[in-house]
């Protein structure tokens, strides 16, 4: 298939917990208040198709692309996985649309789940900077909402984007 990249990464190393985290108590000395070296693990896979070779340059050869990508975790005994795919389409002169659906399970054994979805407009502005507006509906499920006491949320976004 042309103009395909297909990616993998992965981590095996240690981190350390600054607070307490609902998502992960286990890595937090709550009755001392002091943090803990950790396991810290991670993989991912990844793909992305674009409509046409753009090179280093997008500004001048934009095209449609859409990018996916798998992704777990270890941080002590507690396990993460998610998974995304978001989509950029040119529509007129600088301006795409943009789409992401984002799932993300932070605690596999607890399940919980949160589930982003995405859309909106992105206007190139200059070669390598970029506005974007977007909508997230953020949706958790029944198991995150009550451990974690968080709700389902809607926000929107507005960012510049700039690369060096």
């Amino acid at each position: 298939l042309p103009n395909l990249r297909i990616g993998a990464s992965g981590e095996i190393g240690h981190g350390y917990s600054v607070g307490y985290s609902k998502y992960n108590p286990d890595l937090y000395d709550n009755v001392n208040k002091k943090g803990m070296t950790y396991r810290q693990h991670r993989w991912a896979f990844s793909g992305e198709w674009k409509s046409k070779k753009t090179g280093t340059d997008y500004y001048r050869n934009r095209c449609a692309s859409v990018r996916a990508e798998v992704l777990g975790g270890m941080d002590g005994s507690v396990h993460s996985f998610g998974a995304y795919v978001s989509s950029a389409i040119p529509v007129y002169k600088q301006l795409d649309i943009i789409a992401m659906v984002d799932n993300f399970n932070y605690n596999t054994e607890k399940d919980y789940l949160q589930t982003n979805f995405m859309a909106g407009i992105q206007l190139w502005l200059h070669t390598k900077c970029r506005l974007q507006l977007q909508y997230t509906y953020c949706a958790l499920n029944s198991a995150h909402r009550a451990d974690i006491g968080k709700s389902n949320c809607s926000k929107i976004d507005a960012q510049v984007q700039v690369a060096f």
